[in-house]
Protein backbone atom coordinates (compact mmCIF):
# COMPACT_ATOMS: atom_id res chain seq x y z
CA UNK A 1 0.00 0.00 0.00
CA UNK A 2 1.42 3.24 -0.97
CA UNK A 3 0.86 6.12 1.29
CA UNK A 4 3.28 8.77 0.15
CA UNK A 5 1.20 11.99 -0.30
CA UNK A 6 3.84 13.93 -1.98
CA UNK A 7 5.61 13.29 -5.54
CA UNK A 8 8.59 12.54 -5.88
CA UNK A 9 9.47 16.08 -7.56
CA UNK A 10 7.49 18.34 -4.85
CA UNK A 11 9.21 16.11 -1.87
CA UNK A 12 12.57 17.63 -3.35
CA UNK A 13 11.27 21.29 -3.59
CA UNK A 14 10.08 21.46 -0.10
CA UNK A 15 13.45 19.88 1.14
CA UNK A 16 15.25 22.43 -1.25
CA UNK A 17 13.44 25.41 0.37
CA UNK A 18 13.42 24.30 3.85
CA UNK A 19 17.53 23.67 3.21
CA UNK A 20 17.03 27.20 2.24
CA UNK A 21 15.12 29.01 4.93
CA UNK A 22 17.91 27.00 7.40
CA UNK A 23 20.84 28.06 6.01
CA UNK A 24 19.52 31.75 6.21
CA UNK A 25 18.62 31.24 9.76
CA UNK A 26 22.07 30.21 10.27
CA UNK A 27 23.30 33.83 8.14
CA UNK A 28 20.65 35.91 10.27
CA UNK A 29 22.12 34.08 13.27
CA UNK A 30 25.29 35.31 12.39
CA UNK A 31 24.87 38.38 11.59
CA UNK A 32 23.16 39.08 14.49
CA UNK A 33 25.99 37.42 16.71
CA UNK A 34 28.75 39.65 14.83
CA UNK A 35 26.10 42.99 15.33
CA UNK A 36 26.18 42.46 19.38
CA UNK A 37 29.67 41.77 19.19
CA UNK A 38 30.19 45.20 17.79
CA UNK A 39 27.83 46.96 20.02
CA UNK A 40 24.74 47.91 17.38
CA UNK A 41 22.06 46.65 19.45
CA UNK A 42 18.65 47.28 17.01
CA UNK A 43 20.34 45.76 13.94
CA UNK A 44 21.45 42.61 16.23
CA UNK A 45 17.71 42.70 17.90
CA UNK A 46 16.19 42.99 14.20
CA UNK A 47 17.94 39.81 13.26
CA UNK A 48 17.65 38.07 16.81
CA UNK A 49 13.49 38.79 15.95
CA UNK A 50 13.61 37.83 12.21
CA UNK A 51 15.79 34.45 13.59
CA UNK A 52 13.24 33.41 15.62
CA UNK A 53 10.14 34.10 13.53
CA UNK A 54 12.12 31.89 10.94
CA UNK A 55 12.07 29.09 13.78
CA UNK A 56 8.81 29.71 14.21
CA UNK A 57 7.64 29.28 10.62
CA UNK A 58 10.15 26.01 10.33
CA UNK A 59 8.49 24.10 13.12
CA UNK A 60 5.51 24.70 12.10
CA UNK A 61 6.15 23.41 9.05
CA UNK A 62 7.87 20.32 10.08
CA UNK A 63 4.97 20.01 12.13
CA UNK A 64 2.76 19.39 9.19
CA UNK A 65 4.58 16.76 7.32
Amino acid sequence: MNTKRLSDTMEKALSDQMNKEIHASHVFLSYGIWADDKGYQGIANFFTVTLRKKEIILSNSWSTF
